[in-house]
């Protein structure tokens, strides 16, 4: 019975990844900037000036997707789908009327880079195409800060503070650098020997490269011929 449990229990290995070494230049998604956007937002509400209580059922927020412009102004529009219950003076303080509210989300934010984007301008204007460096933005966390209907003499007001965590990363051109240091060879015989990389090539042979805590940087001899 308890050979069946272990042919069925569930396992998993871990490896550790394993890559070619530099000198190399690659494509990769680079981190212009991270940013943390607050947007207040305050909209009128049409309500009875003669209701008694207001209470916020739940906030739907939907944002589009970000535009970014080239003087360096991130776009966002979007709604914020409210929905509230108001209860008016000269009715049953029980009973309470639903009301869905649709308030628009508008703001252009100057952006400070900490890495420079790369832009392809196109001096033939008879020519088009979809730019293949754009700008990507990804909201890491979206959230209300704060959120309550306020009262300014008889009408009532939308008062919300919305607070957006953005990463722009744009795919680049990167340079890695030759690996500097010692390396621990694994054999094929898994007896780990020190390889020192010395700059010095071996045509018959390639390396894998990869990082193991207990070890540092470790290599892997790949032959061009054989397959692994």
């Amino acid at each position: 019975m308890s050979e069946m449990s272990n042919l069925n229990e569930l396992k998993c290995e871990y490896y550790i990844p394993m890559g070619k070494p530099g000198s190399i230049v690659i494509k990769a998604p680079v981190v212009l900037s991270t940013l943390k956007i607050s947007i207040p937002i305050n909209k009128r509400i049409n309500l009875n000036s003669k209701s008694s209580r207001i209470e916020i059922i739940s906030n739907k927020i939907s944002i589009k997707k970000p535009k970014f412009n080239k003087d360096n102004r991130l776009v966002i529009n979007g709604y914020i789908h409210k929905y509230i219950k108001y209860f008016n003076n000269n009715s049953n303080k029980n009973i309470g009327r639903n009301l869905e509210v649709k308030i628009p989300i508008n703001s252009e934010i100057l952006i400070n880079f900490d890495q420079i984007p790369i832009y392809n301008p196109v001096s033939n204007k008879n020519i088009f195409y979809e730019e293949s460096k754009a700008i990507k933005c990804d909201f890491e966390c979206i959230k209300l800060i704060s959120d309550c209907i306020a009262q300014s003499e008889y009408r009532y007001f939308n008062d919300s503070l919305l607070e957006l965590t953005v990463t722009l990363t744009q795919i680049q051109n990167i340079f890695i650098p030759e690996p500097d240091g010692d390396f621990v060879l694994i054999t094929n015989n898994l007896k780990p020997n020190q390889f020192k990389n010395n700059g010095a090539e071996n045509k018959n042979s390639h390396y894998l490269v990869g990082y193991d805590s207990s070890r540092g940087l470790i290599a892997n001899i790949i032959e061009p011929n054989k397959k692994r």
